[in-house]
């Protein structure tokens, strides 16, 4: 019986030798390949690393962080440190991560400015940007374009934060001006003649009557025919009483002028116009009484309802302007 136990003693020893033995190679296995694939993995990122160096938006002082990583990996792998190799394995992720956060956020800044510096130059050809002082946001822009042309990115974020400011204080003055006037805009990237109402929009022939009604001084109907010869041009008439002399005209632009217009409501409200359209009386009607009048400049605009109208110099001494709707 007592052999017996020893034989048992015996058996199971040696398979607990066996066992630890196993374990001992497991172990020494296991962290061989471990070893193995930090470093894999620390060589992998190395490379990521070294394709955003490639980068234009790459910070060159991470070089030396990237530079100590490899040396630390080297030591730590050839000495087989396993807690070392798993430290630097995540140093290099932590620091591919960084840059490339910072790559993302300055190629997200560099489009977002560029934009803004687009949006500025927009906004200064905008007849309305001339009674504000835009000194902050030239300083600004040019800042930015500087920036842009040199990669200079690590400014992007402030200047684009800056420059968004100063554009939206200017888009601010520009809607504020364009609510205290009774017309539009008809081409906001024309600076000379933003209000201008192209020839092709103005009716062929004219035919235009009072928005309100008006007393006997005032023309009834604007209106126009072809001339009845070839080498002659269009001829207009504008009735008062009844009846009106015959007149030449001709439209161009001008640079811009404000005006006192009287609205639907017989109300005074400020247009800015462009367009202008002079009659000029043909000879053989000179003796009438309201050619003086008549041939006085008058103007093409549009309302924000993208309405043109005529707008005729009052005709009792008032120093406003009459309006004129295109009708039969």
């Amino acid at each position: 019986m007592k052999k017996e136990k020893i034989k048992i003693f015996i058996i199971i020893s040696v398979i607990v030798a066996i066992l630890a033995t196993i374990g001992v190679i497991g172990f020494f296995q296991y962290r061989k390949i471990t070893l193995e694939k930090y470093n894999t993995d620390i060589r992998e990122q190395l490379t990521n690393l070294s394709h955003l160096e490639n980068e234009v938006y790459f910070n060159p002082d991470y070089k030396k962080d990237i530079s100590d990583i490899e040396s630390e990996s080297k030591i730590a792998f050839e000495n087989k440190q396993l807690s070392k190799l798993s430290e630097v394995r995540n140093q290099a992720t932590d620091l591919y991560d960084k840059i490339s956060a910072e790559i993302d956020k300055y190629n997200k800044y560099y489009t977002l400015l560029t934009e803004t510096v687009e949006n500025s130059n927009n906004l200064k050809k905008n007849y309305f940007s001339k009674t504000y002082d835009t000194s902050k946001l030239d300083t600004t822009k040019d800042k930015a374009e500087k920036a842009i042309s040199e990669s200079e990115y690590t400014q992007y974020e402030e200047l684009y934060n800056t420059l968004s400011e100063q554009n939206t204080i200017l888009e601010t003055n520009i809607q504020k001006s364009l609510s205290e006037i009774y017309n539009k805009v008809t081409d906001e990237e024309n600076f000379d003649f933003p209000f201008a109402v192209k020839e092709a929009e103005i009716p062929a022939q004219l035919s235009f009557k009072p928005l309100v009604k008006q007393t006997e001084s005032y023309p009834t109907w604007v209106t126009s025919r072809d001339s009845e010869v070839l080498n002659e041009p269009p001829v207009a008439c504008l009735f008062i009483g009844g009846s009106s002399a015959e007149y030449n005209y001709t439209i161009k632009q001008i640079p811009t002028k404000e005006i006192a217009v009287q609205d639907e409501n017989r109300e005074l409200q400020k247009v800015l116009v462009n367009t202008q359209i002079t009659f000029k009386v043909l000879e053989k009607f000179s003796w009438e009484n309201k050619v003086s009048l008549n041939e006085r400049p008058a103007y093409f605009f549009k309302d924000k309802k993208d309405q043109i109208y005529l707008a005729l110099k009052d005709y009792e001494g008032g120093e406003y302007y009459i309006l004129y709707l295109p009708g039969q």
